[in-house]
């Protein structure tokens, strides 16, 4: 896949990765002519992924508010003549899947994220920003009635940059097999505005995508295929889920009974909950918890078998997870990452085929 790309410039951008989710965005940016020198991660094992992604980067570990650590990667941005930030600032405070806490001190570091750019205004050209869809439009009691989005344009056009801003979804606007929809705000010091990428023709289906891949049932793996493993569940989730033909939920099938693993009757909220994705569009978002079965639409589409039921009552497999990220599927990941590190870093990431994307559009200075 990455032969593909082609070196976007003439000279080699330099950027700096804030909030980097081990640089899985940004994958495929060293084919196009850009170069990580600068990165910061707030854990150590994060750190230490991402090192071994972006050797030749500075990669500074702590928290980006702390004023220690934000002179540092202040510091190094400058030193190394860095034109670009990349930032993807915590999401969770902002987005509808989890508890909204819009006016928590979390929720603004896109504060700290503005005053980084004008600390390093001297040399930086470009700034990319993502986070969840909420966000743009997010009215905090500090802002006094403007929104996220307002605030951070006013804040840019005062440094002299030219502001684009949007919600784009990875299926539609690149290659990538997950219906995944992002604030990206794009700023940049040029005569023209950044433009978004344009809407593709026709947008990879997950049948597409995966639908080669060998069947699987839940705790099963596939003998050659590396990370083609599916976690268990439990047998009365599996024996739930075979009875739910894809594109489905367990609660549109008549007469089908959603139970926990007690044989209690699940009290799932819901209706992604006990539901299959479907074989004929993108994959659905993919979150952190991408393997509970009462989770955000979590099961595989499957086939219909003799007797009625439905084979793959189980979650995607971390293989599957890279092919819907839009990675290849020999995507280097550390042998010492566990499954957990390795599905929650899938589920924050911001689209690296939509990165590319965008970065092609990119303004000439």
């Amino acid at each position: 896949m990455k032969s593909n790309l082609k070196n976007q410039t003439k000279q080699p951008i330099k950027y700096t990765s804030l909030f980097a989710n081990v640089g899985i965005g940004e994958y495929y940016l060293s084919d196009l002519g850009f170069v990580c020198k600068v990165a910061n991660e707030l854990e150590p094992l994060r750190a230490k992924w991402l090192s071994e992604h972006h050797k030749s980067a500075n990669v500074i570990v702590g928290d980006f508010t702390n004023p220690k650590i934000f002179k540092l990667i202040a510091n190094a941005h400058i030193e190394n003549k860095c034109e670009m930030i990349m930032a993807s600032p915590v999401c969770r405070d902002y987005s509808t899947a989890g508890k909204r806490q819009i006016d928590s001190h979390r929720a603004f570091q896109f504060e700290y994220l503005l005053n980084f750019i004008k600390q390093v205004d001297s040399v930086n050209k470009y700034v990319i920003i993502e986070n969840v869809p909420e966000f743009l439009t997010a009215k905090p009691a500090k802002l006094k009635g403007k929104t996220v989005g307002e605030y951070i344009k006013r804040a840019l056009e005062k440094l002299g940059y030219q502001v684009t801003m949007g919600i784009l979804d990875a299926s539609q606007h690149s290659l990538t097999p997950q219906a995944r929809r992002r604030t990206v705000i794009l700023a940049s010091k040029t005569e023209q505005p950044w433009p978004m990428p344009p809407k593709i023709e026709k947008p990879v289906t997950l049948r597409a995508a995966i639908g080669h891949l060998p069947s699987l049932k839940a705790g099963q793996r596939h003998k050659t295929l590396v990370y083609h493993r599916a976690p268990n569940w439990h047998p009365i989730h599996v024996d739930i889920m075979e009875q739910v033909p894809s594109g489905m939920a367990g609660c549109d099938v008549p007469g089908l009974k959603l139970l926990n693993t007690d044989g209690s009757p699940s009290r799932a909220k819901f209706k992604c909950a006990f539901k299959r994705r479907d074989w004929d569009k993108p994959c659905n978002t993919i979150l952190q918890d991408s393997i509970g079965v009462t989770g955000f639409c979590n099961c595989h589409p499957g086939r219909k078998r003799p007797g009625g039921r439905y084979s793959d009552a189980r979650a995607l497999t971390i293989l599957e997870l890279l092919i819907v990220t839009g990675l290849p599927t020999n995507y280097p990941i550390p042998n010492w990452a566990s499954d957990t590190m390795i599905r929650h870093a899938l589920g924050e990431a911001f689209m690296p085929l939509l990165v590319a994307n965008i970065v092609k559009c990119m303004p000439k200075k």
